[in-house]
Protein backbone atom coordinates (compact mmCIF):
# COMPACT_ATOMS: atom_id res chain seq x y z
CA UNK A 1 0.00 0.00 0.00
CA UNK A 2 1.26 3.47 -0.86
CA UNK A 3 -0.09 6.91 0.00
CA UNK A 4 0.17 10.18 -1.91
CA UNK A 5 0.51 13.45 -0.02
CA UNK A 6 1.15 12.31 3.54
CA UNK A 7 4.34 13.48 5.27
CA UNK A 8 4.98 10.17 7.02
CA UNK A 9 7.74 7.60 7.32
CA UNK A 10 8.30 5.14 4.50
CA UNK A 11 9.24 2.43 6.97
CA UNK A 12 6.95 -0.42 8.01
CA UNK A 13 4.30 -0.55 9.38
CA UNK A 14 3.75 2.79 7.65
CA UNK A 15 4.01 3.87 4.03
CA UNK A 16 6.37 1.11 2.92
CA UNK A 17 5.97 -0.13 -0.65
CA UNK A 18 7.91 -3.28 0.24
CA UNK A 19 5.27 -4.80 2.52
CA UNK A 20 3.73 -7.90 0.94
CA UNK A 21 0.27 -9.07 2.00
CA UNK A 22 -0.39 -12.46 0.46
CA UNK A 23 -3.87 -13.79 -0.40
CA UNK A 24 -5.73 -14.67 2.80
CA UNK A 25 -3.38 -12.62 4.98
CA UNK A 26 -4.03 -9.34 6.76
CA UNK A 27 -1.77 -6.48 7.72
CA UNK A 28 -2.43 -3.37 9.78
CA UNK A 29 -0.79 -0.24 8.42
CA UNK A 30 -0.04 2.55 10.89
CA UNK A 31 0.48 6.16 9.87
CA UNK A 32 1.59 8.74 12.42
CA UNK A 33 0.40 12.12 11.14
CA UNK A 34 2.57 14.96 12.52
CA UNK A 35 0.76 17.62 14.51
CA UNK A 36 2.06 20.25 12.09
CA UNK A 37 0.67 18.42 9.03
CA UNK A 38 -1.46 20.68 6.84
CA UNK A 39 -5.04 19.61 6.30
CA UNK A 40 -5.69 18.29 2.81
CA UNK A 41 -7.02 15.69 0.40
CA UNK A 42 -4.79 12.69 -0.35
CA UNK A 43 -5.14 9.13 -1.60
CA UNK A 44 -3.76 5.60 -1.45
CA UNK A 45 -3.47 2.53 -3.69
CA UNK A 46 -1.81 -0.91 -3.76
CA UNK A 47 1.86 -0.73 -4.72
CA UNK A 48 2.98 -4.28 -5.41
CA UNK A 49 5.96 -4.08 -7.78
CA UNK A 50 4.88 -4.97 -11.28
CA UNK A 51 1.18 -4.62 -10.57
CA UNK A 52 0.76 -0.97 -9.58
CA UNK A 53 -0.67 0.22 -12.90
CA UNK A 54 -2.88 -2.86 -13.18
CA UNK A 55 -4.35 -2.41 -9.70
CA UNK A 56 -4.60 1.39 -9.49
CA UNK A 57 -5.73 1.54 -13.12
CA UNK A 58 -8.40 -1.03 -12.30
CA UNK A 59 -9.93 1.17 -9.61
CA UNK A 60 -8.14 -0.10 -6.48
CA UNK A 61 -7.71 3.24 -4.72
CA UNK A 62 -9.15 5.27 -1.87
CA UNK A 63 -9.23 8.80 -0.47
CA UNK A 64 -7.49 10.05 2.67
CA UNK A 65 -8.51 13.32 4.33
CA UNK A 66 -6.37 15.11 6.89
CA UNK A 67 -8.78 17.42 8.68
CA UNK A 68 -7.93 21.11 8.95
CA UNK A 69 -6.68 22.35 12.29
CA UNK A 70 -8.89 24.88 14.11
CA UNK A 71 -8.66 28.29 12.41
CA UNK A 72 -6.46 26.86 9.62
CA UNK A 73 -8.98 27.95 6.99
CA UNK A 74 -11.62 30.72 7.07
CA UNK A 75 -14.93 29.67 8.65
CA UNK A 76 -16.82 30.22 5.38
CA UNK A 77 -14.68 27.39 3.92
CA UNK A 78 -14.48 25.19 7.02
CA UNK A 79 -18.27 25.15 7.42
CA UNK A 80 -19.11 24.09 3.87
CA UNK A 81 -20.82 20.74 3.34
CA UNK A 82 -18.42 18.39 1.60
CA UNK A 83 -18.87 16.07 -1.37
CA UNK A 84 -16.17 13.47 -2.03
CA UNK A 85 -15.38 12.33 -5.57
CA UNK A 86 -12.94 9.51 -6.23
CA UNK A 87 -12.66 9.46 -10.03
CA UNK A 88 -11.05 6.37 -11.51
CA UNK A 89 -10.33 5.97 -15.20
CA UNK A 90 -10.68 2.24 -15.83
CA UNK A 91 -9.44 1.29 -19.30
CA UNK A 92 -9.16 -2.48 -19.49
CA UNK A 93 -7.44 -2.46 -22.88
CA UNK A 94 -4.65 -0.20 -21.59
CA UNK A 95 -4.02 -2.19 -18.43
CA UNK A 96 -4.24 -5.46 -20.37
CA UNK A 97 -1.50 -4.14 -22.66
CA UNK A 98 0.65 -3.27 -19.65
CA UNK A 99 0.05 -6.74 -18.22
CA UNK A 100 1.01 -8.37 -21.53
CA UNK A 101 4.27 -6.43 -21.83
CA UNK A 102 5.18 -7.31 -18.25
CA UNK A 103 4.66 -11.02 -18.90
CA UNK A 104 1.53 -11.37 -16.78
CA UNK A 105 -1.55 -13.41 -17.64
CA UNK A 106 -4.37 -11.65 -15.81
CA UNK A 107 -5.49 -9.99 -19.05
CA UNK A 108 -6.51 -13.40 -20.35
CA UNK A 109 -9.56 -13.43 -18.07
CA UNK A 110 -12.61 -13.20 -20.30
CA UNK A 111 -14.95 -10.27 -19.88
CA UNK A 112 -16.34 -7.10 -21.36
CA UNK A 113 -13.88 -4.32 -22.22
CA UNK A 114 -14.34 -1.06 -20.33
CA UNK A 115 -13.09 2.47 -20.93
CA UNK A 116 -14.92 4.78 -18.55
CA UNK A 117 -14.64 7.14 -15.62
CA UNK A 118 -15.97 5.51 -12.45
CA UNK A 119 -17.12 7.88 -9.68
CA UNK A 120 -17.01 6.45 -6.16
CA UNK A 121 -17.32 2.99 -7.70
CA UNK A 122 -20.35 3.96 -9.79
CA UNK A 123 -20.96 4.84 -13.43
CA UNK A 124 -22.54 8.28 -13.89
CA UNK A 125 -23.97 8.68 -10.36
CA UNK A 126 -26.21 11.62 -9.40
CA UNK A 127 -25.65 14.06 -6.52
CA UNK A 128 -28.41 16.35 -5.26
CA UNK A 129 -27.41 19.90 -4.35
CA UNK A 130 -29.37 22.84 -3.01
CA UNK A 131 -29.81 25.76 -5.39
CA UNK A 132 -27.49 28.73 -4.83
CA UNK A 133 -25.58 27.01 -2.02
CA UNK A 134 -21.81 26.57 -1.88
CA UNK A 135 -20.32 23.09 -1.39
CA UNK A 136 -16.76 21.93 -0.99
CA UNK A 137 -15.76 19.20 -3.43
CA UNK A 138 -12.75 17.00 -2.71
CA UNK A 139 -11.65 15.17 -5.86
CA UNK A 140 -9.05 12.46 -6.42
CA UNK A 141 -8.17 11.23 -9.92
CA UNK A 142 -6.85 7.66 -10.02
CA UNK A 143 -5.61 6.90 -13.52
CA UNK A 144 -2.68 5.46 -15.42
CA UNK A 145 -2.19 7.67 -18.47
CA UNK A 146 -5.01 10.17 -18.92
CA UNK A 147 -5.98 13.62 -17.67
CA UNK A 148 -9.28 15.46 -17.31
CA UNK A 149 -10.47 19.04 -17.69
CA UNK A 150 -13.48 19.12 -15.40
CA UNK A 151 -16.21 21.62 -16.15
CA UNK A 152 -19.76 22.13 -14.90
CA UNK A 153 -21.62 24.49 -17.21
CA UNK A 154 -24.12 26.72 -15.41
CA UNK A 155 -22.34 26.50 -12.04
CA UNK A 156 -19.56 28.49 -10.37
CA UNK A 157 -16.17 27.00 -9.44
CA UNK A 158 -13.71 28.41 -6.91
CA UNK A 159 -10.38 26.55 -6.63
CA UNK A 160 -9.18 26.04 -3.04
CA UNK A 161 -6.29 23.55 -3.15
CA UNK A 162 -4.30 21.32 -5.49
CA UNK A 163 -2.64 18.06 -4.47
CA UNK A 164 -3.42 18.59 -0.80
CA UNK A 165 -1.91 22.09 -0.61
CA UNK A 166 -4.01 25.23 -0.24
CA UNK A 167 -3.45 28.00 -2.77
CA UNK A 168 -1.66 31.10 -1.50
CA UNK A 169 -4.67 33.10 -2.62
CA UNK A 170 -7.95 31.24 -2.37
CA UNK A 171 -10.66 30.85 -3.38
CA UNK A 172 -9.67 31.44 -7.01
CA UNK A 173 -12.46 31.70 -9.62
CA UNK A 174 -11.88 29.16 -12.40
CA UNK A 175 -13.89 27.65 -15.23
CA UNK A 176 -11.98 24.36 -15.42
CA UNK A 177 -10.42 21.97 -12.90
CA UNK A 178 -7.38 20.21 -14.39
CA UNK A 179 -6.46 16.79 -12.99
CA UNK A 180 -3.85 14.28 -14.10
CA UNK A 181 -2.97 10.77 -12.82
CA UNK A 182 -2.76 10.94 -9.03
CA UNK A 183 -3.92 14.54 -8.80
CA UNK A 184 -6.23 15.97 -6.16
CA UNK A 185 -8.29 19.13 -6.33
CA UNK A 186 -10.39 20.90 -3.71
CA UNK A 187 -12.87 23.46 -4.96
CA UNK A 188 -16.03 25.25 -3.93
CA UNK A 189 -19.03 24.85 -6.23
CA UNK A 190 -22.37 26.63 -6.46
CA UNK A 191 -25.21 26.22 -8.94
CA UNK A 192 -27.23 29.48 -8.82
CA UNK A 193 -30.28 28.09 -10.62
CA UNK A 194 -32.27 24.88 -10.36
CA UNK A 195 -31.91 22.17 -12.98
CA UNK A 196 -29.71 19.28 -13.98
CA UNK A 197 -25.99 19.87 -14.52
CA UNK A 198 -23.39 17.45 -15.84
CA UNK A 199 -19.78 17.33 -14.69
CA UNK A 200 -17.79 16.66 -17.86
CA UNK A 201 -14.23 16.79 -19.13
CA UNK A 202 -14.28 19.72 -21.54
CA UNK A 203 -11.20 18.48 -23.36
CA UNK A 204 -12.29 14.87 -23.27
CA UNK A 205 -9.86 12.25 -22.04
CA UNK A 206 -6.37 13.45 -22.80
CA UNK A 207 -3.89 10.59 -22.92
CA UNK A 208 -0.14 10.41 -22.90
CA UNK A 209 1.84 7.69 -24.66
CA UNK A 210 3.13 5.04 -22.29
CA UNK A 211 6.75 3.97 -22.68
CA UNK A 212 6.98 0.73 -24.63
Amino acid sequence: MHTHGLHVTSSAPGDSIFIKVKPGETFKYEYKIPEFHMGGTHWYHPHHHGSTALQAGGGAAGMIIVEDAPDEVPPEIAELDEILLLLAHVDTNTIAGIETRSGGELHQIAGRALDAIIVNGQFEPVARLRTNRWYRFRTVYAAVESSLELELAGCELQLLAKDGVYLHEAPRPVSTIYVYPGARADYALRCPTSGSFELVSGGGLRRRRLQQ
